[in-house]
């Protein structure tokens, strides 16, 4: 049976989590493997951007994932955290260029829409939802963003790949 995997991303400066997803031709999904990047707030940005682009270079050579997917995420209230997660972004998106790996970016809407959540559902649900498209119990927020990210990626590779056939 073929899979395809995705390496989905939940930027974040202070913590970059990342969720490796297959999925199989019966439309089965399974997370392989997550885990968090986190920087020291004491470091430079520099040295903290440095550190996740080397980091999920790592991933992405482990694990050679079909496609990178990466939310983007908006904030309102906070410029100075959007610049620097749309940096992180901008920073895992070189990582997969460099090791020949497409990357799709996604809004948190196309995510959640993509799991069948609804645009509106909280963190609660996301959870809730991702749990079950992966038989996994999932208790942390991050990790079910980064999966939802993967299986948004895992849809597009599935359309992509129907129209072109």
């Amino acid at each position: 049976m073929k899979y395809q995997t995705v390496l989905g991303i939940d930027p974040g400066l202070s913590n970059t989590v990342w969720a490796i997803v297959k999925r199989n031709n019966t439309g089965q999904h399974a997370i392989i493997a997550y885990g968090c990047i986190q920087t020291d707030k004491k470091d430079t940005e520099q040295r903290r951007v440095h550190q996740i682009y080397c980091d999920i270079r790592e991933v992405l050579q482990t694990y050679v994932p079909d496609l990178m997917a990466v939310e983007r995420v908006f904030f309102n209230q906070n410029p100075t955290s959007c610049l620097s997660t749309a940096g992180v972004c901008y920073t895992c998106m070189l990582a997969a260029e460099q090791e020949k790996i497409t990357t799709k970016v996604f809004t948190p809407q196309q995510v959640k829409a993509a799991c069948g959540c609804g645009i509106r559902a909280g963190k609660e649900a996301v959870k809730v939802f991702v749990s079950k498209l992966t038989d996994t119990q999932i208790k942390n927020s991050h990790i079910a963003d980064a999966t939802t990210t993967a299986i948004a990626g895992l849809l597009k590779i599935r359309t992509y790949q129907e129209n072109t056939q």
